[in-house]
């Protein structure tokens, strides 16, 4: 078993870096129990292996906080976006609705006073007509109907 890390190195960084990998390597091959902080080459790599993953989860974590961050921003802006699309389409739809519905308005008052204008008296012709041809015409066999000689021009010479 190779000796504990030296305090300090009188080699190179070569040197250094493959005594750090066996002595990493030694410290894989042991049962957890027989691991202990006391040698000061385990501590020292053990110490500088927790401090690498946790570097890397801090890392990790800070990216997702971003990513969320970011994400929750682009929502946030496509949600405005959507607003403003929406309130335009709103506005341009009263510009275009309120001036036909205005106009609607004025026709149909118009159209009243059409039939404002038509004679009661042609109303009432109109009326015996259709009931004429309800109570005549309607309920009976059409071909009864055109056999008694009964048509529109008897209806016409009486509503006259």
């Amino acid at each position: 078993m190779p000796c504990s890390l030296p305090e300090r190195y009188g080699m190179d960084t070569w040197s250094t870096m493959m005594d750090t990998a066996v002595h990493s390597y030694i410290i894989y091959q042991k049962p957890l129990d027989e691991i202990t902080m006391d040698d000061q080459s385990e501590f020292f790599l053990l110490t500088n292996t927790l401090n690498n993953i946790l570097q890397s989860v801090n890392n990790a974590t800070e990216a997702i906080l971003q990513e969320s961050k970011n994400i929750s921003e682009y929502v946030v802006f496509s949600l405005q976006l959507l607003l403003i699309v929406v309130s335009g389409s709103l506005a341009i739809s009263f510009v275009i609705i309120f001036p036909v519905a205005t106009q609607v308005d004025q026709n149909k008052d118009e159209l009243l006073k059409h039939f404002m204008l038509i004679d009661r008296d042609d109303v009432k012709k109109q009326l015996d007509k259709c009931r004429f041809f309800l109570t005549n015409m309607h309920d009976k066999d059409i071909n009864s109907w055109q056999q008694n000689g009964q048509g529109m021009e008897e209806m016409d010479i009486e509503g006259n």
